[in-house]
């Protein structure tokens, strides 16, 4: 079957400033675009080194990547930051989200109308509403009623924010989506994946 996807990143240079270490970034069929800190992904590196895996660069974006392209979703159980990791598995025809443990870093996504749109900005649907961009009913009371807007709510109509310690799977094919938690702080989370 057909589609579109383009996926955008927007590159706060921190780790490697070379062109190699640009987002979104490629590898074996899958490709992603990530927002975050890594903070163990030096040890990460280190096992994927021994395992066969080669570096281009020294990001920890490139090291997610191959994190994923060895164990799958098992590496949620190896990362340590703050994050929204998007990744695209072609071979799988699936696209996954995942918000790091605590949610230090939102992650948004909505459904509507055939079209899958995520974002770790919420400025960005601004334009992919365009004359459509309305605010929530939902996210209005609930942001006059706590304070804030918990999730899985956002301020804008139609926009999901993904839980922490979340990830969401979209089956392209089925245009199906299933949203898994992978980490809680009250559980032995050992089985979540």
């Amino acid at each position: 079957k057909n589609f579109f996807l383009g996926i955008g990143h927007k590159r706060l240079t921190i780790l490697d400033p070379t062109e190699k270490g640009k987002q979104p970034m490629i590898s074996n069929d899958v490709i992603i675009s990530y927002n975050g800190e890594i903070y163990n992904f030096l040890e990460i590196k280190k096992d994927l080194i021994e395992l066969g895996f080669e570096f281009k660069t020294s990001t920890d974006t490139e090291v997610v990547l191959n994190a994923y392209i060895m164990w799958g979703l098992e590496f949620l159980k190896k990362l340590n930051g703050m994050f929204a990791i998007s990744i695209f598995d072609k071979k799988k025809n699936k696209i996954f989200l995942i918000r790091d443990r605590l949610g230090v870093k939102p992650l948004y996504w909505s459904f509507d109308n055939d079209r899958f749109f995520f974002s770790s900005e919420l400025k960005s649907y601004k334009k992919f509403f365009g004359k459509d961009f309305q605010i929530s009913n939902i996210g209005i009371s609930n942001y006059f009623k706590y304070g804030y807007i918990p999730e899985p709510y956002s301020i804008i109509k139609s926009v999901n924010k993904l839980r922490a310690g979340h990830y969401l799977e979209f089956n392209i094919d089925k245009k199906k989506i299933f949203e898994n938690e992978y980490w809680d702080v009250n559980l032995d989370n050992t089985s979540k994946i």
